[in-house]
């Protein structure tokens, strides 16, 4: 899928071959629950999106798994609802009176690491999977363009596992 990897290389990334859709299992839209600031969460992007509500937190708990809300659900649904307009498909999942925390860009990063902390040290087999990308650089591809986002996030918690080990 576009991974440019040196013959001698090879060898350091064989487990990831094993493991199915081992790419998507590295996006913030997985489905993997984890327990986060005493909630507990469907996806990264469930998470992500959430924090930028905090200043509201009725509609903050609606990406929650035990608010068994719609958005909490699916990963896309959470995007949107946590994006610009708060619409999905045309149909309004966030009122327009509320407000994203103004603060929030500045916190994005840590967001975005604790997330992904906890989405792999609580599911042992993401855990293990994550550390099978050894020194990889990990990205994701922007849709609908040519660029590529570097999860730095990710690539932190990953030293950090190590670490732990």
């Amino acid at each position: 899928a576009g991974e440019k990897l040196p013959d001698d290389e090879k060898l350091n990334y064989e487990k990831l071959s094993t493991i199915k859709d081992w790419r998507k299992k590295l996006s913030n839209f997985h489905k993997a629950e984890f327990e986060l600031d005493g909630e507990k969460w469907l996806s990264v992007e469930h998470y992500y999106h959430a924090n930028k509500y905090k200043n509201t937190p009725e509609f903050y708990k609606l990406f929650t798994i035990g608010s068994n809300s719609e958005i909490s659900k699916d990963p896309a649904l959470a995007k949107a609802a946590g994006g610009k307009t708060g619409k999905y498909k045309g149909k309004r999942l966030r009122d327009s009176n509320i407000k994203p925390d103004e603060n929030y860009m500045d916190r994005r990063s840590e967001v975005f690491e604790k997330a992904n902390f906890a989405k792999y040290s609580q599911n042992p087999e993401l855990k293990e999977m994550l550390l099978a990308t050894n020194n990889a650089k990990l990205v994701h591809k922007i849709q609908r363009s040519k660029d590529v986002e570097v999860f730095t996030e990710t690539m932190r918690v990953r030293e950090r596992l190590r670490k732990n080990e």
